[in-house]
């Protein structure tokens, strides 16, 4: 069954930036979270996940890009509470 963000994921208030994603439990590091982007024939179209996820110089997550969609994974652990963030590349900050 398809479900827009992982169980251990939840939308809040962002001290950063709006919205963002937060950890509603601990997550281990090198965890792979979902797709975040999906870019078939050159276009870039944003998942659910992907629409939340703020900036930070010095992110807790990383997106790893194939040739048809954007994953994000966990750098290191991740603690409750906490926000996930990544370095932008794909648009201007």
């Amino acid at each position: 069954m398809y479900r827009p963000l992982p169980e251990q994921l939840k939308i809040m208030d962002s001290d950063i930036h709006g919205q963002g994603l937060f950890a509603i439990e601990n997550i281990s590091g090198g965890v792979c979270l979902g797709i975040t982007h999906l870019h078939p024939s050159g276009e870039l179209y944003r998942t659910p996940l992907g629409g939340f996820i703020n900036h930070s110089d010095t992110p807790n997550c990383f997106i790893l890009d194939s040739p048809v969609d954007s994953s994000l994974y966990t750098v290191r652990p991740i603690k409750e509470g906490e926000e996930l963030t990544v370095y932008y590349r794909k648009y201007n900050v």
